[in-house]
């Protein structure tokens, strides 16, 4: 509370009051607790359920997964049928990761790590996405592994582990990754679309035309989850995914 309340007073000559309750308003989506309004949050106190932490250039809070699900199930009929129907739980999650900025006048930007349930068979309202965790600065972070590093180690314990509700062991898997390209490329450590053996579909290297790298050929070998994990095409990679560590296909 008290990290927030210092970047509301050192930007408040150069953003509106109505801006800073906008960013309130989303705030709020992720702590409940603040109040709608400028003036009352700054007479707020400072103590706060979640840990902030430093990711450079900025802060990172994880709100957590479990919490969040806890929250959806606890909220829904639907969801607790749902449970009470099947023996062995594994919950499939979408994931979506992008940056978003604050306002015009600022460079800072949020980055929140949202999190959905996948599943057919329930209400629409389980479906909504909730906050893991978020992260805030004047550019994206520097590591993405520092960034995602509480998201994918709760994530991982929840997938091999679970947690308990109603004496039941609920598990999680990956469901979709959700992210436009240019998140896609930083979550995933990839070489940018633009680039010489950058299409994330097949492996050709692509010819360079008129200023852009084109890819021609239609019969091209196809990229595969082992070949990616592998590093079999080298030039495609910046750097391990933190994903890596999950169960996940990054193919399908």
């Amino acid at each position: 509370v008290n990290a927030v309340k210092q970047w509301f007073l050192k930007y408040r000559n150069l953003l509106s009051q109505s801006a800073m309750n906008e960013l309130l308003s989303i705030l709020r989506v992720i702590f409940p607790q603040f109040p709608k309004d400028l003036r009352s949050f700054l007479q707020t106190s400072n103590s706060c359920p979640y840990e902030l932490k430093s990711v450079p250039p900025g802060f990172y809070c994880h709100i957590g997964i479990k919490n969040g699900l806890r929250t959806i199930i606890n909220k829904s009929s639907s969801m607790q049928k749902y449970l009470s129907q099947n023996v062995e739980i594994v919950l499939p999650l979408n994931i979506n990761i992008d940056g978003l900025p604050i306002s015009k006048s600022s460079k800072s930007q949020l980055w929140p790590i949202l999190t959905s349930i996948d599943l057919d068979r329930v209400d629409k309202n389980i479906k909504k996405p909730f906050i893991a965790g978020i992260y805030n600065g004047h550019t994206k972070p520097t590591q993405v592994d520092q960034f995602l590093s509480d998201f994918i180690t709760e994530f991982k314990h929840l997938e091999q582990n679970g947690f308990n509700v109603n004496k039941k062991i609920i598990k999680v898997k990956v469901g979709k990754l959700l992210r436009d390209a240019p998140a896609k490329l930083y979550i995933l450590c990839i070489k940018g679309h633009t680039g010489y053996s950058a299409c994330i579909k097949c492996i050709q290297e692509g010819t360079y035309i008129n200023g852009r790298v084109a890819f021609l050929q239609t019969n091209a070998q196809l990229r595969t989850d082992f070949s990616i994990k592998n590093k079999l095409n080298e030039y495609f990679h910046k750097g391990i995914s933190p994903f890596e560590k999950l169960n996940i296909d990054f193919i399908s």
